[in-house]
Formats: structure tokens, C-alpha cells, sequence
């Protein structure tokens, strides 16, 4: 999926759930580049389209990336530079440093192109880093037996095994305790690669926290839109599901936008896609007729619904004012 500066969403392709997150860019971007004449676009992507081949098929057509690294991936000469404390600076409580380096395959068929590596230390991303460590650890601590051990089974299910690590031929799990040491050594780091060299630091990693748009899109789609689970039985039923869902995420996204962008809203005020679902589902009015004729409209209220009726009667406001309904 592809979102605009203001996170609305505008193109989507649909794969196969076997296709590797790092094999949709190139027919994704080629898909658009085809649609919409793309000729100037910064990509902004998470780590799971760090591979090469995206990176210098981006080059090959001289579009903008900012992309971030698979660090913990990387070799160990790169893992040492990450840890060397030489060069970092720290600008206002952004701690960084960065070096260019040539585009290449293999250490080799350089393409004339160079990226630009930003390595950030936060505290904050380190103590967020140690919380999701150790909820997975704890998870799995919770099922241990006697023995200090979790079987397949009561493993089954579980997203991330990189703290634990088989014995038995895979009949069992224990906790990997050189790998947890090894991932503390990284807490609150974060590597970008990026070619916008005319962007400062502070720019490029603020451009890039707009990725989260993106994974707020995703979360809609499958939570409040319902896009999973699907018991559908053919691929065309399959598509216009999910076809029918991405245009009620463009709605939905675009109504937010103008209400808050109309009425200046920000922070807690802002309206937001759950006030906007939650006036779909509660604000409801009974019409009464009588000999075919609406004799009396009845609002469904209580002070339980006392925010949705305030949220609808703004939607309703500034949509009419707009010209929308």
C-alpha cells in the first residue's frame, strides 16, 4: 500500500500470502511508476524491503529512498562500527553519526551510485527495544516446565523464536541466552539508508517516523474494516473484498482529514478514526410514520452516547458546509 504526505491512502496491489515482504517493491513501484507517471517520489520503507536488489532497482531509476537497515542482519565489521563510540554526535539530544558508501552487489558492480548511512542511539527506543525483549522472554518463561523448557506445541503460534533456540531435534525450546546478550548490545539503535543527501539527519529520520502512517493503514484494514479473517472460496471474491475494504479506508481517511485539517484540530482533540466508526455504529433515529408519512423522528441517546451524537453533529456540520453529503 501507498499513502500520500497526509497518510490517505492511494494504490494497493494485492499478492499471494507466499511472497516475501522483500518481493512486492519492484512489481509494487513498477505498477505505479505505470499508473501515475511517477517521475519525482521519496520511498519510504521498513526494514522488511532492505534487501539490495530493492535498493539499486530504486537507484536504477533515480527515484528517492529513505529505508531502513537491517542492522542486526549486517556484518560483523558493520555491527562493530555501530558499537565504536568514535564520531557519534550528539545534536540536541539527537545522537548520531554517518558515513557514504558506494552502491554495490557483493562488494562489487559498484553502479556509480552512493547511500548515505545514518546510525541514531535514542534512550527512549532502547527501554521500548528491553520492554518487547523481555515480554517475549516472559511469554515464554510463563510455559517452561520443570525442566526450564517449552515444547513445540505450547510454542506453537508464538511470531518471534530468536531468543529461544531448539533441542531434542525441535521437540523442545529453551531460552537462548547467548543470542538475548547479543540483541542487549543493540537497544536504541536505528540505521537509515537514504540517497536525499540534500536532507540533514533530523530531517531524513523525521520523514521517515511518517512510515507509521502506513502501519496505522494496515492496522485499520484488519481491525475496524474487518479485512481478515476471510472465508471466501474464490481469488476474484478475494479482490473485491479486499477492493471494497481499501475504499472504505480511503473514505474513512479522508473525512479525518478534513474535519481536523478544517477545523484545526490537533492532540487529544482530534478527531479520529474510532470516534468516526464509533458514530457509524451508535448514532442511530427511529422515524415514526403514519399513513406513509414521517410523523416524528426519535434519536437513540443516552449520556453513553453523549460523544458519538457531539462527533456526528460535527461530521454532519462540516460535510454539508463542504458539500460532501
Amino acid at each position: 500500500m501507498a499513502t500520500d504526505e497526509n497518510g490517505i491512502p492511494l494504490h494497493y496491489k494485492i499478492f499471494p500470502g507466499n511472497v516475501a515482504d522483500p518481493n512486492t517493491l519492484i512489481p509494487f513501484m513498477l505498477e505505479i511508476a505505470d499508473i501515475y507517471e511517477v517521475n519525482s517520489v521519496t520511498i519510504i520503507a521498513d526494514k522488511g524491503m532492505s534487501v539490495n536488489r530493492n535498493i539499486r532497482f530504486l537507484e536504477s531509476k533515480n527515484w528517492k529512498y529513505i529505508i531502513s537497515y537491517r542492522m542486526k542482519a549486517g556484518s560483523k565489521q558493520f555491527k562493530e562500527y555501530i558499537l565504536d563510540e568514535k564520531d557519534y554526535i550528539n545534536d540536541g539530544g539527537l545522537i548520531y553519526k554517518t558515513r557514504d558508501i558506494a552502491s554495490s552487489y557483493n562488494k562489487k558492480r559498484i553502479n556509480g551510485h552512493f547511500r548515505r548511512q545514518i546510525i541514531s542511539f535514542s534512550q527512549k527506543r532502547a527501554t521500548k527495544d528491553k520492554n518487547n525483549r523481555d515480554i517475549l522472554i516472559q511469554n515464554f518463561t510463563k510455559k517452561m516446565n520443570k525442566d526450564n523448557l517449552v515444547s513445540c506445541d505450547d510454542l506453537a503460534g508464538s511470531k518471534k523464536y530468536r531468543f529461544f533456540k531448539p533441542i531434542n531435534k525441535g521437540a523442545f525450546y529453551e531460552l537462548d541466552i547467548e543470542k538475548i546478550q547479543e540483541d542487549q548490545k543493540y537497544d536504541g539503535y536505528y540505521v537509515y539508508e537514504t540517497n536525499r543527501t540534500d536532507l540533514s539527519v533530523k530531517e531524513v529520520i523525521n520523514l521517515y517516523s511518517k512510515q507509521w502512517q502506513i502501519e496505522s493503514n494496515f492496522k485499520t484494514l484488519k481491525g475496524k474494516l474487518s479485512l481478515r479473517p476471510m472465508y471466501l472460496s474464490t481469488w476474484n471474491h478475494i479482490v473485491g473484498y479486499i477492493c471494497l475494504c481499501f475504499i472504505s479506508l480511503v473514505f474513512l481517511n479522508y473525512i479525518i482529514y478534513i474535519l481536523n485539517s478544517k477545523l484545526g484540530l490537533t492532540g487529544k482533540s482530534k478527531i479520529t478514526e474510532h470516534k468516526v466508526i464509533n458514530v457509524i455504529k451508535e448514532v442511530k433515529e427511529i422515524e415514526v410514520f403514519v399513513n406513509k408519512q414521517k410523523i416524528e423522528t426519535i434519536q437513540v441517546y443516552n449520556d453513553e452516547l453523549q460523544e458519538s451524537w457531539q462527533t456526528y453533529q460535527i461530521l454532519l456540520e462540516l460535510l454539508t458546509k463542504e458539500k460532501v453529503t
